[in-house]
C-alpha cells in the first residue's frame, strides 16, 4: 500500500508551535492560542464575514490538507480556517476539538463547517457533541464514530504506542498496538502493520493514530447526540477503518455517504468534487437551528420511540422514497453554477531564470455546469444564482459522449494560444507551421459562401500563393480592399478530395464598411508551434475555453518585473485568440457571483458581457470590458498595475 502521498504538506506544529504551516503558503490572518493541554496555531484564508470551513488536523504526520483544497475551499466563498496542534495533542480527540472550539471563538467564526479526515473526523465528532453551536455542518472523510477508546485511552495502552526514543522499531510498536486491541479488531492487523511501515518510509509517526483504527467498532454507544448536517467521504479499500465503518457512522448521522475509488488517503485529484460539497452544504445550512446536547458517554441519546415518533418515522421513510426516486430520474436539463476562483500564481510554470514571482493574484474563474435529476431541477429552480437551461444550450450539435472530449480539446487551445500570445506581445520569438487554413464556420450570405466555400475546406492558395497557416491567410485578405477579386483554392475534408479554385469578391464589414470582409472562421490546419521555451499551466480537470486571456495575463505577469495586479486580487473570463482578440465566455452570472465571494474587488470581462456581469457584481466588485489582450493590459495599468517588462511596440500580430 502505498505512503500518504501528501506528507510533504501536512499542515502540524511542532512542540513549539508556530503559527501557519509553510505548506500553506500567505494566509490571510494566524495566531497562536493556549488551550488546557498545549499551544494551538490556526490561519486563516479568504474574506472575513464569509461563511467558514475549519479544517481539523488529521494525527500528526501521517495526512494533511493541500494548498489546492484551501484555494477550492476560497474558490466556492468560504473562509478557510486552519487548525494545528503539537503532535502530542494531535491523538487526543477532546483535546483538539477543545482548540478547535476556542479558535472558532478567538477568531469570532461562530458556527464552521467542519471538514476532518481520519482522526481527525474523531475530533471533528467530538467538537459537534460537545460544542454543537460552533457546527454548522460536518464533512467527515475515512473515519468512523467515536469510541470509548478514543475519549478515554488506557495509559498502558499509551504507553506502548507512545513514539520511543530508544530505538525500539516502529513496525514493533505496531504489532503490540494491534495486540493490545485484539479483541476488537476490525481491521487486519497485517494491513495496519503495513500501513505503518508505509507511513515510516515517508518519515511519519502513525502508530498513535492507527491505534483508533485498530479498535473495532463500539456499537454500544448511541449516534451523535446532535442533529448537524454530515457528508461521509469514503474509500473503498481502505484497510485502515473499513468501507462498512464509514457506513456505520453515516447511518448513525443521517447523512449521506459518498464512496470513491481509494485507501486511507484523502481523494485528491478530486479536491474541486469535495469543496462544492462542503459549499452546498454550507448553502443549506445558513439558517438551520440545532440544539446543544452536550456529550455524555455511553448511555447518551437512548430512548423508547412512542407513537408520535413511530409515525412520524412512517412519514419520513415516505419522504425519503419519495426523494431518493426523485434523484434518479433524468430530465433534460443542465445547472449552471457558481464555480470556483483559483490563483493562477501556482498553476502557470515558466523556467526559474526568467520568473518574477507575483505578489497578487490573477484569479482563474469557472461555473460548475452539470446535468439535473429531477430533484435537482427542483433545488437549483429555487436559487437565484444557478440557471437552468435545456441541454441543447450546453451540447449544441455535439453528442452528449463527446462533450466531455470536446470541451478538454478547447482547453488545450486555450492554454495554447494564451502561451502563443503572451510570449509575442513580449517581442518573443514563436514560429506557427501548418498545412493550410481550415474553414471552422461560413457567414450565410457571406462572400466565402457566394464563392461556394464550404465548413470543413482547407484553404491552400490566395491568388497562387501557398497557405500554411490561417494567420497568413488573414494577413493576406487584410491587405485587399472592400471590393477586390482574388482567387482562391480550397480542398474538402475527405481524404484524397481534389482541389477546388473558385473567385471571390470582398464585402466591407457590417461594422466597419472600410474593412474587408470575406465571411469565414479559419483556424491552422495540423497546427504546431516552435517555443522560445516551455511554459505549462496546470488547469486540472475544467475544461472550456474560457480561461484564455486570464492565462496569458498570468504569463505575461511572471515573465515581467512589473507588479501587473498591483498587487490585488483581480479575476478575468474570456476567450483569446492568436491575434489578441477576447471572445465572449458562457456563465458570465455565476462567475460575477463566485468573483464577488472570492473577494476580488476587480473582474475583466468580454466588453459584450459587461452589462451581465454588472447585474450580478454587487459587494464593491468593479466590471471593466475588454476586447483584447492590451485593452486587458491597459485597464490594469490604470488601477494601479505596473506593465514594465511589457513592450508597448511589439503587439500581437
Amino acid at each position: 500500500m502505498p505512503a500518504a502521498r501528501w506528507t510533504d504538506e501536512v499542515t502540524t506544529v511542532d512542540e513549539s508551535v508556530q503559527p501557519a504551516s509553510a505548506a500553506l503558503r500567505d494566509p490571510d490572518r494566524q495566531g497562536t492560542l493556549q488551550t488546557a493541554t498545549g499551544v494551538a496555531a490556526w490561519a486563516a484564508f479568504g474574506p472575513t464575514g464569509a461563511p467558514a470551513a475549519l479544517l481539523v488536523p488529521a494525527s500528526d504526520g501521517i495526512l494533511g490538507w493541500p494548498p489546492s483544497f484551501v484555494r477550492e475551499l476560497e474558490g466556492n466563498g468560504l473562509q478557510v480556517l486552519v487548525l494545528s496542534v503539537p503532535p502530542k495533542m494531535a491523538d487526543d480527540a477532546p483535546a483538539v476539538a477543545d482548540a478547535a472550539a476556542a479558535v472558532l471563538e478567538t477568531t469570532g467564526v461562530g458556527a464552521a463547517h467542519v471538514v476532518a479526515a481520519s482522526q481527525g473526523g474523531i475530533a471533528a465528532q467530538v467538537l459537534a457533541a460537545a460544542h454543537p453551536a460552533q457546527v454548522a455542518s460536518l464533512t467527515l472523510l475515512m473515519t468512523r464514530r467515536p469510541t470509548a477508546a478514543h475519549l478515554d485511552v488506557p495509559a498502558g495502552l499509551v504507553a506502548v504506542l507512545a513514539p520511543d526514543k530508544g530505538g525500539r522499531p516502529l513496525l514493533g510498536r505496531a504489532t503490540e498496538a494491534a495486540a493490545a486491541v485484539a479483541q476488537g479488531v476490525v481491521a487486519d492487523s497485517a494491513a495496519v502493520a503495513e500501513q505503518a511501515a508505509a507511513a515510516e518510509a515517508a518519515g511519519a509517526d502513525p502508530v498513535t493514530a492507527l491505534l483508533c483504527f485498530a479498535a473495532g467498532e463500539d456499537r454500544t454507544l448511541p449516534p451523535l447526540p446532535v442533529a448537524i448536517p454530515a457528508t461521509v467521504v469514503h474509500g473503498d479499500a481502505d484497510p485502515v477503518v473499513p468501507l462498512e465503518a464509514g457506513r456505520l457512522l453515516a447511518a448513525a448521522l443521517g447523512a449521506e455517504v459518498v464512496v470513491v475509488d481509494g485507501g486511507h488517503d484523502l481523494p485528491w485529484g478530486r479536491e474541486a468534487e469535495v469543496a462544492r460539497g462542503v459549499a452546498a452544504l454550507a448553502a443549506t445550512t445558513r439558517s438551520a437551528a440545532r440544539r446543544k446536547v452536550p456529550w455524555s458517554g455511553r448511555d447518551a441519546g437512548w430512548r423508547r420511540p412512542g407513537r408520535v415518533a413511530s409515525t412520524l418515522g412512517v412519514l419520513f421513510v415516505v419522504l425519503l422514497a419519495a426523494i431518493i426516486a426523485a434523484s434518479t430520474i433524468d430530465v433534460p436539463y443542465y445547472a449552471i453554477a457558481p464555480g470556483t476562483a483559483r490563483r493562477t500564481n501556482d498553476l502557470v510554470e515558466v523556467p526559474q531564470d526568467r520568473r518574477f514571482p507575483p505578489k497578487g493574484q490573477l484569479l482563474f474563474v469557472t461555473v460548475g455546469v452539470g446535468r439535473l435529476k429531477a430533484l435537482g431541477w427542483l433545488l437549483s429552480s429555487r436559487d437565484d444564482d444557478v440557471e437552468i437551461v435545456p441541454e441543447s444550450v450546453i451540447l449544441g450539435t455535439t453528442p452528449k459522449g463527446e462533450y466531455p472530449q470536446q470541451v478538454s480539446q478547447e482547453m488545450v487551445d486555450a492554454k495554447e494560444a494564451a502561451t502563443v500570445v503572451a510570449l509575442r506581445r513580449l517581442c518573443e520569438q514563436v514560429t506557427e507551421t501548418g498545412t493550410g487554413a481550415r474553414v471552422e464556420q461560413v457567414v450565410e450570405g457571406s462572400p466565402a459562401a457566394t464563392a461556394g466555400i464550404t465548413e470543413g475546406d482547407t484553404v491552400t492558395t490566395v491568388d497562387d500563393t501557398p497557405v500554411t497557416t490561417a494567420t497568413q491567410a488573414l494577413a493576406m485578405l487584410r491587405s485587399k480592399a472592400p471590393g477586390a477579386s482574388f482567387a482562391v483554392t480550397v480542398v474538402g475534408p475527405a481524404e484524397g478530395s481534389p482541389p477546388r479554385t473558385s473567385t471571390a469578391t470582398l464585402a466591407g464589414r457590417p461594422d466597419d464598411p472600410g474593412r474587408s470582409f470575406l465571411g469565414v472562421t479559419l483556424r491552422t490546419r495540423q497546427q504546431d508551434f516552435s517555443l522560445p521555451f516551455e511554459v505549462a499551466i496546470d488547469s486540472g480537470k475544467v475544461g472550456g475555453p474560457s480561461a484564455g486571456l486570464e492565462f496569458a495575463l498570468s504569463i505575461l505577469d511572471q515573465l515581467s518585473p512589473g507588479e501587473l495586479t498591483g498587487g490585488g486580487k483581480v479575476a478575468v473570463t474570456g476567450t483569446i485568440e492568436l491575434d489578441g482578440t477576447v471572445g465572449p465566455v458562457g456563465g458570465i452570472p455565476q462567475k460575477t457571483v463566485t468573483v464577488r465571494r472570492a473577494g476580488a474587488k476587480l473582474f475583466l470581462v468580454p466588453k459584450e458581457q459587461v452589462a451581465e456581469a454588472q447585474a450580478k457584481a454587487t459587494g464593491g466588485v468593479e466590471v471593466v470590458g475588454v476586447a483584447t489582450l492590451d485593452e486587458a493590459i491597459e485597464a490594469l495599468a490604470a488601477r494601479g498595475g505596473d506593465r514594465t517588462g511589457i513592450p508597448g511596440d511589439c503587439p500581437v500580430p
